[in-house]
């Protein structure tokens, strides 16, 4: 930018009006400036006759517009240039200044060709019949006066099929021009499904450093420009497979069967941006095939898919034992994420159970998550809670797992704790704290002394549960 900064600058200190320039032409004192200027037409110096031309388009005297038409027929390039852009900004053109603008196009000198082209694009339409020479120009080997062609093109002919056409065809030249810019314009012309071959094309092979843009183009071809995108999503040794995940996934015509797909991809950044994807759709049908990576060998996939079932609050009982071991993994998000998601996927009751905090481990400076059960949290809600727990443990399709993620991840002095809330006041936290401990006592000796102590109660529930417990634990294997 700083290039063109000062290129700019040294052109603006060209053309500046001379009538400030001291030397011959200036205007003498009393002089009236425009006869100086008007004077300095007739200098055998095409340089100066320019700059007079130049300087007398800035200024608003409608005096000029006679003496500037007739340096059209001035025979240096230029001057007739200068001329044509001068009676533009003098609001006077006429075919023979369109004419004089689009010969300027092809001049050799950058400025003459640069000034012409923003001129004719200020015209607008009215300017239409020079599209086929803006059109031209947009190859520039100049590339800041190319984008200009490009915008000054789709100022004089709009729309219009046929310039579109070609700029898709100068998309697909060998030429070395900015893309970028003939995208843009087509996407401002919303002509941008003319190209989707070639974006089809450039999002695989990148040829031209555009793929991320040429994805997001595609989404914008219609739904032939979405098939496109899903293709490539699904063919696994795409290069452009991240692309088309990029765009598709805020894609709501794209539907969840598209993702739920992609869970099982090879690669993790793949599984994850379909886990949001599917989130981001409230794709509840899909939540069970994302409660299997829960179990994820990747960390961010894991957390990504604990946070989905929390947002997608579908029951999923099989998430169950996964997400106590989450909770008990070592990352205080992740725990935090998997209580949620026991919350809201039917298991409520066992996040009310569960609580665990972080502790600095003796040996070492690493910090260790402990869990450990809390019947009292039931209190509260007291029936609703514990049927809803005893249902995911009864259930003989779920429960036993669950039963020994839990028993594997809890705290070690878990029976204690157990134990005692069999002394509670609350017969409904006696009644929970005996079932638990049937299902998840290590020390099974002293669990079942525990219970039959918890027996001798006068409430019937309380002592089925423990008698029910003792029975569980003498029955089942050592």
């Amino acid at each position: 930018m700083a290039v063109v900064r000062a290129r700019w600058l040294l052109l603006l200190l060209l053309a500046a009006p001379a009538g400030a320039e001291e030397g011959e032409g200036a205007p003498g004192k009393g002089e009236d400036p425009h006869a100086a200027l008007v004077k300095r037409l007739s200098s055998g110096d095409a340089a100066e006759r320019e700059k007079a031309v130049r300087a007398l388009g800035r200024g608003p005297d409608g005096r000029a517009v006679p003496f500037v038409r007739a340096a059209l027929d001035d025979p240096d390039a230029r001057v007739r240039a200068a001329a044509a852009v001068a009676l533009v900004r003098l609001d006077a053109p006429d075919d023979r200044v369109l004419d004089a603008l689009v010969a300027a196009l092809r001049h050799p000198d950058w400025y003459t060709r640069w000034d012409a082209c923003v001129a004719l694009g200020s015209l607008g339409p009215p300017a239409r019949s020079a599209a086929p020479a803006l059109l031209a120009a947009a190859g520039d080997k100049d590339l800041d006066l190319a984008r200009d062609a490009v915008n000054a093109v789709l100022r004089v002919a709009p729309g219009d099929p046929q310039i579109c056409a070609g700029l898709v065809r100068m998309l697909e030249s060998e030429a070395a021009i900015d893309r970028r810019s003939l995208l843009g314009a087509l996407e401002e012309a919303e002509q941008i499904a003319l190209a989707r071959d070639w974006l089809a094309k450039e999002m695989v092979s990148n040829r031209h450093g555009l793929r991320g843009r040429a994805a997001t183009l595609l989404g914008k071809c219609g739904v032939e420009g979405l098939d496109t995108l899903v293709q490539e999503l699904r063919n696994e040794s795409s290069p452009a497979r991240s692309g088309a995940m990029y765009m598709l996934a805020d894609e709501e015509r794209i539907g969840p069967a598209v993702f739920v797909d992609v869970l099982a991809d090879p690669q993790p950044e793949m599984r994850r941006a379909a886990i949001k994807a599917l989130l981001r759709r409230k794709a509840a049908d899909a939540a069970p095939a994302i409660a299997k990576l829960l179990a994820d060998e990747e960390f961010e996939v894991r957390l990504a898919a604990a946070q989905a079932l929390a947002g997608l609050k579908t029951p999923v009982p099989e998430a169950g034992p996964p997400l106590v071991r989450l909770v008990t993994e070592g990352d205080f998000e992740l725990a935090t994420a998997a209580l949620d998601a026991m919350r809201a996927t039917g298991l409520a009751a066992l996040a009310a159970f569960l609580e665990f905090r972080v502790e600095r481990a003796r040996e070492g400076t690493g910090a260790v998550l402990v869990v450990r059960l809390h019947p009292e949290g039931v209190v509260e809600d007291r029936v609703a809670r514990l049927d809803e727990l005893l249902a995911a443990l009864e259930d003989n399709r779920h429960g036993a797992p669950l039963a020994a993620a839990l028993r594997d991840t809890l705290a070690k002095d878990e029976d204690v704790l157990l134990a005692l809330a069999l002394g509670s006041e609350d017969a409904a936290v006696r009644k929970a704290g005996a079932i638990l401990l049937g299902h998840l006592a290590r020390d099974r000796a002293a669990a079942i002394r525990a219970l039959r102590n918890a027996a001798r109660t006068h409430d019937a529930d309380v002592r089925a549960a423990a008698e029910e417990a003792i029975g569980r634990l003498q029955s089942g294997p050592r």
